[in-house]
């Protein structure tokens, strides 16, 4: 905020001349430092106390240079904290220190760099599936939209990494880079992979010509959200009904019929156990479509005599409310 620098600013240059007219009638004129400090404070606001010792020609030189300089600094800060006060900074700046507060105590949240068309729609899917995030943003009309959303936010370059370090990026699980400018997400993603080896980092990419830099700077997966729009409408001409099958399983209506993926907590009752024993279909009506497994390949319909393991992560489809139940059977938070 610039009144903040000007306020910033015009008090350092304040606490600079207070410290240079103490130094001056102490050194010059030979004043206890007391003295000296309150000749200071009484010439520079304008009080009109009678001085505390006669002025000769040199104090009389020191008190107008005080005057000239120490009021114009005095007045020019009192402007800027008064067009603080007016424009309704104030209230900004608390909300903005009581966001860095509450964002400093979110621990394995998602991060989302960029609040534009695409960081809307995730920002509003975290918040459907209950996921903790904060979003970072500069621009002043779409900080306004994230306070009426009550999104957690954090305004200010996400290019910058004093603004990373704020948003949490030691101790995020991951991160979106989804601003329109390649070159900021290509220098969000290699400044994230530095501040966190461990993040996962997922790049918005809009030329093919980026797509590789990405990678090389830190990228786990880059999107190309044109090109993923283009081959969907390209399926729905194709395909209509299976992709009015995936329409329905991600969309936010009342369809029953959800896909999920999870990780199968050590100590389960599916630990160990052969999927075909797992009585996932019979108990829950729920279908295991892949596994992925550290170290594997994601494998697509696995065999009935595939033994699940503590870490698996399984792809399932099935109803809403039967998949709630399993999650709560496999006490998974």
């Amino acid at each position: 905020m610039d009144n903040i620098r000007k306020i910033k600013y015009s008090s350092l240059f304040l606490v600079f001349v207070f410290i240079l007219g103490t130094f001056l009638y102490t050194n010059l004129l030979g004043w206890n430092i007391l003295d000296s400090f309150y000749m200071t404070v009484i010439t520079i606001t304008t009080i009109g106390f009678k001085e505390v010792h006669p002025l000769n020609e040199t104090g009389k030189f020191i008190t107008i240079f005080l005057i000239f300089t120490g009021l114009g600094g005095f007045l020019y800060g009192l402007t800027a904290f008064g067009e603080f006060l007016m424009e309704g900074h104030l209230r900004d700046f608390f909300r903005s220190n009581l966001m860095d507060k509450k964002v400093k105590k979110f621990s394995n949240h998602i991060i989302i760099c960029g609040f534009g068309r695409m960081g809307k729609v995730i920002a509003d899917e975290l918040v459907s599936y209950k996921q903790q995030f904060v979003v970072i943003e500069r621009e002043e009309n779409k900080v306004r939209e994230l306070v009426e959303r009550n999104y957690p936010f954090i305004e200010g370059d996400a290019t910058d990494d004093i603004v990373l370090k704020k948003a949490g990026i030691d101790k995020a699980r991951a991160i979106l880079c989804v601003m329109d400018n390649d070159a900021e997400n290509l220098f969000v993603t290699l400044s994230a992979r530095q501040l966190n080896k461990n993040i996962f980092i997922l790049a918005r990419c809009s030329k093919e010509a980026s797509e590789s830099k990405l990678y090389r700077a830190g990228a786990d997966k880059v999107v190309f959200p044109y090109k993923i729009g283009a081959k969907q409408m390209a399926q729905f001409i194709l395909r209509p009904g299976l992709m009015q099958f995936f329409e329905m399983a991600f969309s936010e209506d009342d369809f029953k019929l959800h896909i999920n993926e999870f990780k199968l907590p050590e100590g389960s009752f599916l630990e160990n156990v052969k999927l075909k024993d797992s009585k996932l279909r019979e108990k829950y009506n729920i279908m295991v479509v892949a596994i992925r497994r550290l170290g594997m390949d994601v494998l697509i319909n696995p065999p009935g005599d595939f033994r699940l393991k503590s870490g698996d992560i399984l792809i399932v489809t099935g109803e809403s409310e039967n998949m709630q139940k399993l999650l709560k059977d496999l006490t998974i938070e």
